[in-house]
């Protein structure tokens, strides 16, 4: 047996033995996660909208009281979900009820949501997305919810000036940090993105962690994105905290949106993160100590 000759070969072997391992087991695991954790991915260009509820408990949506799934409003002039209620009767939450998420298992959940301004003047506005305790509640203070949202006029009372806001409700509690103060023109009528994460870290505490960014999409919704601002922190939701069924949905308030699109959120299991990290570093300093073998 030639040992400086076989070294080579057995590692040569062993790498490509642990790469089909790490593969296989990596692909069950993300299998599993998919299987056990929600995925949204909705542009609006077709889709049911009987998944939807309304704040109300009416399921499905009613067409043309309230939301219309509607060719041409969407980001770039696709389909989209327009607000078709007259603007001081538009108060809505849209819950997509075909889905729903565990806040339980430490995931990190990377949300996003377009929608489109009106022009406006003076009028209190504010579009909100957010994770649902019930798949039919409204955001009343009788409910529980982790909301994420841009709050215009009526917050600070400057005209053209918005926030981004946590809504962190607790049966009947709320706590909400603010982001600083930005302005954007009353007779702007850009498409933007909601987006953010939001992942339960510390399960004895029921301590979440969020990230919450706004960004500019342009007139019809296809500029690279801007970024405007973003917020993030910490908070406790102690209800939340052991809930394994929450829904995910988005709210208009007094009609200052026009449109809908692009309704996402992706889990991202942390245990195939660490696998394929490891897996990387494993096969690295096979390959280094081949070399050196060599």
């Amino acid at each position: 047996m030639n040992t400086m000759t076989d070294i080579p070969c057995f590692h040569r072997r062993l790498r490509q033995l642990l790469s089909v391992a790490l593969t296989g087991v990596g692909l069950f695991l993300t299998a599993t996660a998919s299987h056990a954790q929600t995925v949204i991915n909705l542009d609006f260009n077709s889709g049911d909208m009987s998944s939807f509820t309304q704040s109300s408990g009416v399921s499905p949506v009613v067409q043309g009281t309230s939301l219309a799934q509607t060719a041409g409003v969407g980001t770039g002039g696709s389909g989209g979900v327009a607000f078709i209620a007259s603007p001081a009767a538009t108060d809505v939450t849209s819950i997509y009820s075909a889905a729903s998420f565990n806040l339980t298992s430490g995931t990190n959940y990377a949300f996003s949501t377009d929608y489109h301004k009106k022009s406006s003047t003076s009028v209190f506005s504010q579009f909100q997305v957010a994770f649902f305790a019930d798949n039919n509640v409204t955001t009343s203070s009788s409910n529980r919810y982790i909301g994420f949202r841009v709050v215009g006029q009526g917050v600070t009372g400057a005209a053209n000036t918005y926030q981004l806001q946590l809504n962190n409700r607790d049966n009947s509690t709320t706590d909400v940090n603010l982001g600083s103060t930005f302005s954007i023109p009353d007779a702007n009528t850009d498409w933007y993105r909601l987006s953010g994460t939001l992942a339960l870290t510390d399960a004895t505490s029921k301590t979440f962690s969020y990230t919450v960014s706004l960004w500019d999409l342009g007139s019809d919704g296809t500029s690279t994105p801007t970024l405007i601002q973003t917020v993030s922190g910490t908070f406790v939701n102690t209800q939340l905290a052991s809930d394994s069924t929450l829904w995910y949905g988005f709210r208009d308030q007094t009609g200052t949106i026009s449109a809908v699109d692009n309704l996402s959120v992706v889990p991202e299991p942390k245990a195939v993160a660490l696998l394929a990290v490891s897996g990387l570093v494993l096969i690295a300093g096979l390959r280094l100590r081949s070399t050196r073998l060599n």
